[in-house]
């Protein structure tokens, strides 16, 4: 039975209101959702009283600690509201500057009497940093006597008031050098580490690996002493060959060997001097831990890459990749080489043409302890990198090496030979032969501070 026309109408209507009624219903909830999303974005933006916190920090609730265990106060992290990303940039921008000055100021050439500095940090917190401060100030010791007359090399020791008592055991003093007729010493230089600092507040203080080790010539103030400063790592020798090398005319700096340089990290590394900090790019890569150059220059390189580092650490790195950190990012992406990222940003900042970077102009710094190459002139520094091969820092701390006959590498023609010989040497001598052979220059060409056997 077909439906009269007064009653399809009808029908048609009713569906038409239903119709109306839904869409209604649907503007309804997409309003009420958007409505929602708001007020979450706020809530995690801001610090639910409405003030925004700048992008890039991290929203804390009341009763939180941040990740260096500060309480936070209303809201925002002691760390948030220390260094916002204003403050970060701002010291970036400010240390680039001072760097600019300081390579504009640099002299032309060398003075005709050069002093230099081996900067070091003795953290004098584990036993087997004891053996690597013995093995660096004697080869610093051995290197003295191939000194020219015109040179003067002293051992800078950075380390807390706990270490000063060994340092000074082994015949280091805390008097600095005034002028280039002083005697050649090992300097006590007090530094005491970020961590170890009451009420800071630092995006570095969660950073332990070798912070200080850069940080100290950072804040180093007494360089005036110095036409040049060496920055380093304990775990290194420097060779014979270190003995009469300055810097040729036009340069200002020596770079040594890296192992971070990865396409991807370099890239990111780029984007981030060019787009976020507004520096420039010069192409250097692979930017080793070791810089030789002019003092002002060295320092103020180290302040511009502590800056960069703070940057580095609150804006591009996750809390997860801070914390969960493994083998699976090494090396695309990798926080705890934030201090070689730090370096590779300010050494950018230096014109190529006044860089010696390692293996050019016939130098090598940061070469491998456990190399059987032929210890060449170039090579002017050894590292002792991650190795178990011979000779390995891993195995000298252990005492691996400890009842070694080194007779067969005497003649030390290899930085492996080298490396042990002067280290097993150092642990060998006793303390009171170490200070007194180590300062006295004839006893030392005499060669009284080889130790071959353990006996």
């Amino acid at each position: 039975m077909k439906k009269n026309s007064t009653e399809t109408d009808r029908s048609h209507m009713c569906l038409a209101r239903f119709r109306s009624i839904a869409y209604l219903l649907f503007l309804w909830v997409v309003f009420l959702g958007g409505l929602l999303g708001t007020v979450l974005y706020i809530g995690t933006v801001s610090d639910y009283s409405g003030r925004l916190i700048e992008p890039g920090t991290r929203h804390l609730r009341q009763n939180e600690a941040d990740r260096n265990g500060n309480t936070i106060l209303d809201g925002i992290s002691p760390l948030d509201a220390a260094w916002p990303k204003a403050r970060l940039l701002s010291e970036i921008h400010n240390a680039a500057e001072s760097l600019k000055q300081s390579i504009s100021e640099a002299p032309p050439a060398g003075p005709s009497q050069l002093s230099r500095g081996v900067a070091i940090y003795f953290p004098a917190s584990e036993a087997h940093q004891e053996k690597e401060l013995k093995g660096l100030l004697l080869s610093v010791a051995i290197m003295r006597v191939s000194q020219p007359e015109s040179i003067k090399t002293d051992l800078l020791v950075f380390t807390p008031p706990r270490g000063f008592e060994f340092a000074k055991s082994l015949g280091c003093v805390t008097e600095k050098r005034t002028s280039f007729s002083d005697p050649e010493r090992c300097i006590i230089v007090e530094h005491v580490p970020l961590s170890e600092r009451s009420g800071v507040v630092d995006p570095l203080l969660s950073y332990k690996r070798y912070l200080d080790s850069i940080l100290m010539v950072a804040e180093y103030k007494d360089y005036s002493g110095y036409d040049m400063l060496i920055k380093t790592d304990m775990d290194t020798f420097v060779t014979p060959h270190f003995a009469n090398w300055t810097l040729p005319a036009g340069k200002i700096i020596a770079v040594g060997r890296g192992g971070y340089s990865h396409s991807n990290a370099d890239r990111r590394l780029s984007h981030i001097m060019k787009d976020s900090f507004g520096l420039i790019d010069s192409g250097a890569k692979n930017i080793g831990s070791t810089w030789y150059g002019y003092s002002r220059v060295v320092v103020e390189a180290s302040k511009l890459s502590v800056a960069a580092m703070r940057w580095l650490d609150r804006m591009e790195f996750t809390e997860y990749e801070r914390t969960h950190h493994t083998t699976d990012t090494w090396p695309i992406w990798y926080w705890p080489v934030l201090t070689m990222y730090g370096g590779h940003v300010s050494i950018n900042q230096i014109d190529p043409a006044k860089v010696i970077y390692n293996g050019h102009d016939d130098v090598e710094m940061d070469y491998g302890s456990a190399s059987n190459d032929p210890l060449k002139p170039a090579i002017k520094h050894i590292h002792c990198w991650h190795t178990d091969d011979f000779f390995s820092k891993f195995a000298f701390a252990k005492g691996t090496y400890d009842k070694m006959d080194l007779t067969s590498h005497s003649e030390m023609k290899t930085p492996s030979a080298y490396s042990a010989v002067v280290a097993l040497s150092a642990v060998r001598l006793t303390t009171q032969e170490f200070a007194t052979i180590t300062n006295d220059p004839k006893r030392m060409a005499n060669n009284e501070w080889k130790r071959l056997t353990n006996v």
